[in-house]
């Protein structure tokens, strides 16, 4: 995990723990960097209107909480395109298909 260098399973000061980001380039660099890499800023890598809404709802904030407790986080929700994919609380219902 790039805050942290650490993994569930490492205990230690972590994989090249100077080579650490802060939480929002980590954001960052699963969103909009990628996105305008791909010169898709325009429609992808932020939650704008008219873009796709491609994201997952966790059971805290992880930009806030504790560094340790980041990997402890749980998915609650995922929407593709802006519709329900999977909700934790009915995992065998899926929503409709993005493109319906």
């Amino acid at each position: 995990m790039s805050p942290t260098r650490l993994s569930r399973v490492t205990t230690v000061s972590g994989w090249y723990p100077e080579q650490r980001m802060t939480r929002d380039e980590a954001l960052a660099a699963m969103t909009r960097w990628p996105a305008y890499a791909a010169f898709e800023e325009r429609v992808m890598g932020s939650l704008r209107p008219g873009q796709y809404a491609d994201f997952v709802l966790l059971d805290r904030d992880i930009m806030t909480i504790p560094a340790d407790e980041i990997l402890t986080a749980h998915v609650v929700a995922t929407y593709v395109g802006g519709v329900p994919v999977y909700d934790a609380q009915h995992p065998g219902h899926r929503g409709r298909p993005a493109d319906q």
